[in-house]
C-alpha cells in the first residue's frame, strides 16, 4: 500500500534488522524493510522504486496454483470409471461455451473380444492343449 492505496509491486530486496536493545533501556524492536519496483504504472513509463516496512505490504494470493488447478478440473470435468477414460467437459459449460462433446474413436472404450476355448488332445505328449479363437462383433468393424 503505497500513501494510502493499493498497486501492484514487484520485491526488489529484503532486509531484516533485528530488535535492539540500548544501554538507556529503551527498546527498539525487529523490523523488515523492502525495496519494491512499483509496476502499476509501468505502461505509462512511471516505473519506480520505493523502501516499504513489511507491515504496509499485503500479499495478492489470486494466483494459480496446483490446489486451485485441480479444483476447477474437478468441478469443470467429468471421468468416466473405466481404465484410461478421457476427461470430458460437463455438458452445462459445453452448451455454455459451445463445446463439441463427442469423442474421439481413439479415446474410446474397446469392447471386450468374446474368447472360445477349444480344448484339443494332443496324442504327441498325452495332454489337453488349449486354443483360443478370438471373436469380434461384425458389426463393428474390428478384427476377427
Amino acid at each position: 500500500m503505497i500513501q494510502g492505496y493499493r498497486c501492484a509491486c514487484v520485491i526488489r530486496e529484503k532486509t531484516k534488522f533485528s530488535a535492539v536493545y540500548l544501554r538507556d533501556g529503551t527498546h527498539r524492536p525487529a523490523i523488515t524493510r523492502y525495496r519494491v519496483e512499483i509496476t502499476a504504472n509501468k505502461r505509462h513509463g512511471l516505473d519506480f522504486e520505493q523502501y516499504l516496512d513489511g507491515e504496509k505490504l499485503q500479499r495478492d494470493r489470486n494466483h494459480f496454483n496446483k490446489a486451485l488447478i485441480r479444483a476447477f478440473i474437478k468441478n469443470s470435468c467429468t471421468r468416466e470409471a473405466w481404465n484410461g477414460a478421457p476427461w470430458l467437459v460437463k455438458e452445462r459449460y459445453a452448451r455454455r461455451y459451445r463445446i463439441d462433446m463427442t469423442v474421439p474413436e481413439h479415446l474410446k472404450p474397446k469392447q471386450k473380444e468374446k474368447v472360445k476355448v477349444i480344448e484339443k488332445e494332443d496324442k504327441r505328449f498325452k495332454k489337453k492343449v488349449f486354443s483360443f479363437m478370438r471373436f469380434a462383433n461384425i458389426g463393428t468393424g474390428e478384427r476377427h
